[in-house]
């Protein structure tokens, strides 16, 4: 398995919740790109990232899967790892491959373990050359607050260079999204959210956008870090100057699911991704009740609805529904709902084949077509009339249609395509077509000419190369004893009854000169 199959499986892992198996995934495409341990591995593939590219990206998402971990001592390592890759000299012009938001998310995860570091009491011990970096404890830090220790410098240098290349990339949307995200923690690092860092990575799916705390009650101008963390922590008392629970407060009701609040009107968004076995299919809707999904599959199709509830009423929505673009097994798919998603797994027939969509997009299903008639082994042995044109040739001679070779389907591995056609036997009927023709004239001169090139010995074909060359074309052998021997610029030889001239037209000396 290559490095980018090892990064997308371990992509995949993670999206399923199984983080360990994910860094194991992405430990094996970190050494499949080493180039001091694979270097017959590490060239370039056509149609795919570059080993620079998948290197550093199974460097920063192995850093993120240690963030989820809780092993912020790697996280540091991995994305520093990550970020060696790409200097910031070559950060916008080399940086090819890379996406505009993929540099500062692994400046933003050095933050995020710098600040969990630095929570505990962790400093940096010691660097070594390849740039990894070993932590110690310290029994206190003297009453520093989080932001004024050494590893809270580090987080804030490397925010703000995140911050700095957020400012960069054009797309707004993007820009908002990972800025806000920055901002949030900053205002870790300056202690504002010092309690709420535990449900942090949870909130960024499930939290309500920003316009719902416009309903929360007023807060201090200046609060303190205490007072801003949920009343069910246990880590210090509560102030008695906050109300009591249970609040009655909209903003305190977290039952209250994001489509309720209108988060995510409308039709569901979904999005796919692959690997060898399995077609993933993520639905983005959050608090999905079971009675509310509605999946079915067959072989060659798929429909997905959903339920919503929307103003007090239940809407149903299509997700997806069409053919689908390679066939499944039903018998081992498989939907699984999670908290902020809905998860749908193809098992694929054929794990050999890649989809290139997760739906037929012909316009009158050929492919699903084709499978169906394999199965069933319905396939027509003569072509329809309308598809004389593309299934059958007529020839010159007796005005009769020759059927095009076909594959037989029935001993051969599945193809990348669904045409059927032999295009190798296409080719050799052409080339035995070719060599049936008889050419006349000059065209029959040359072609004996190219024979006696392409049947002699590799002194035939110098010396016919040689006399043609160096006489101007004015003699042709295939004898190399006797053309090794001639100089044919100084014994100039000429057709009878023409003779050489220079441009100026003088008569140049011959051989057949007296």
């Amino acid at each position: 398995m290559s490095a980018f199959e090892s990064l997308a499986e371990g992509d995949s892992l993670y999206f399923d919740g199984d983080i360990e198996g994910a860094v194991d995934r992405y430990t094996v495409a970190v050494c499949s790109t080493d180039p001091r341990k694979a270097p017959a591995e590490n060239e370039d593939t056509p149609g795919r990232p570059s080993n620079k590219v998948t290197r550093f990206r199974s460097f920063s998402h192995r850093s993120e899967a240690y963030l989820a971990q809780k092993k912020y001592p790697h996280a540091y390592n991995d994305a520093n790892s990550a970020l060696s890759l790409f200097p910031p000299s070559d950060t916008i012009e080399e940086s090819g491959g890379l996406r505009p938001d993929e540099l500062p998310l692994a400046h933003h995860r050095i933050a995020r373990a710098s600040i969990e570091l630095a929570r505990n009491n962790y400093s940096i011990s010691a660097r070594s050359r390849t740039g990894r970096v070993a932590f110690s404890k310290l029994s206190s830090q003297f009453g520093a607050r989080m932001g004024e220790t050494e590893m809270g410098d580090e987080a804030r240098e490397h925010l703000d260079q995140a911050t700095t290349l957020a400012a960069l990339i054009e797309d707004d949307r993007t820009k908002e999204r990972l800025l806000t995200k920055f901002c949030k923690s900053l205002r870790i690092l300056d202690g504002e959210e010092e309690e709420e860092e535990e449900e942090l990575k949870i909130e960024e799916v499930k939290e309500p956008p920003k316009p719902m705390q416009n309903t929360a009650p007023p807060v201090p101008s200046e609060p303190s870090p205490k007072k801003s963390r949920p009343a069910s922590s246990s880590k210090s008392s509560r102030p008695s100057s906050l109300p009591p629970e249970p609040s009655n407060h909209p903003a305190s009701k977290k039952e209250c699911s994001p489509v309720d609040r209108g988060v995510m009107a409308g039709r569901p968004k979904y999005q796919y991704y692959q690997d060898q076995t399995w077609m993933k299919i993520q639905i983005l809707e959050p608090n999905v009740e079971p009675e509310n999904l509605s999946v079915d599959f067959t072989c060659d199709d798929i429909c997905v609805k959903i339920k919503k509830l929307e103003n007090g009423t239940l809407v149903e929505y299509v997700v997806v529904y069409g053919d689908l673009y390679e066939e499944v097994v039903p018998e081992k798919c498989k939907s699984i709902i999670k908290a902020e998603k809905v998860l749908i797994k193809l098992k694929k027939k054929d794990g050999k084949i890649e989809w290139n969509n997760l739906l037929d997009e012909s316009k009158n299903g050929d492919r699903k077509k084709s499978r169906v008639e394999k199965r069933t082994g319905n396939v027509p042995e003569a072509a329809p009339a309308a598809d004389v044109n593309e299934n059958a040739e007529v020839s010159d001679a007796g005005g009769q249609e020759a059927a095009i070779p076909t594959i037989d389907t029935s001993n051969v591995k599945n193809r990348p395509y669904a045409s059927h056609r032999d295009w190798d036997a296409i080719d050799r009927n052409l080339k035995a077509e070719e060599e049936a023709e008889k050419p006349e004239g000059d065209e029959a001169l040359n072609k004996l000419f190219q024979q006696i090139y392409r049947n002699s010995n590799e002194d035939t074909r110098r010396a016919m190369v040689k006399s043609m060359q160096t006489s101007g074309g004015t003699c042709l052998s295939t004898n190399w004893e006797e053309v090794e021997k001639t100089d044919y610029e100084s014994e100039r030889q000429a057709p009878k009854g023409m003779e050489w001239k220079n441009y100026e037209g003088d008569k140049l000396p011959m051989k057949d000169d007296d």
